[in-house]
């Protein structure tokens, strides 16, 4: 099977969420074409969707030697680290996303999920406030709730 076919078969076993059959099909791929970037972030993938973390950054970072600037790339690794609890390289990684992307409100939201497990809620709250005026519903929420509980706050305290 030449490597088109092969990576064509990986999708649909992705399709499927077939993903240790994936691995190995794009395994193949990278047998004959070690530096092939459609199978390294296919695979890279499909480590993320097994809980292989290492080796989705590995992929990642194979990927990234080639393609420096894609900002899915950053993010992805970002979300890696996140699960391996490597908060300041997954910092790194969303704020390469948001370089090459200034309205990346994905970046910015789970950027700002990892200050928060940090306890830096001055730079979470920016990165929440960037993403929901990006449009990122899940930011908007937040903020939602974080202004209502503010006025919660501040009524409780004219009660007092």
């Amino acid at each position: 099977m030449d490597i088109k076919s092969l990576i064509a078969k990986g999708e649909r076993q992705i399709k499927a969420k077939q993903y240790t059959p994936a691995i190995q099909t794009f395994n193949k791929v990278l047998e004959e074409d070690p530096q092939n970037l459609h199978a390294l972030i296919y695979r890279s993938g499909c480590y993320m969707q097994t809980e292989q973390y290492e080796k989705c950054i590995q992929d990642i970072s194979k990927a990234l030697e080639q393609d420096a600037t894609n900002k899915k790339l950053y993010y992805n690794r970002g979300s890696a680290y996140v699960q391996i609890e490597e908060y300041e390289k997954a910092i790194q990684d969303f704020s390469m996303a948001v370089k090459f992307d200034p309205e990346y409100d994905n970046a910015y939201y789970n950027r700002g999920s990892v200050h928060m497990k940090r306890d830096d809620y001055e730079k979470a709250v920016k990165d929440f406030l960037k993403a929901a005026q990006l449009g990122n519903e899940e930011a908007q929420i937040l903020v939602k709730n974080f202004e209502e509980r503010g006025r919660e706050i501040r009524n409780q305290d004219n009660n007092n």
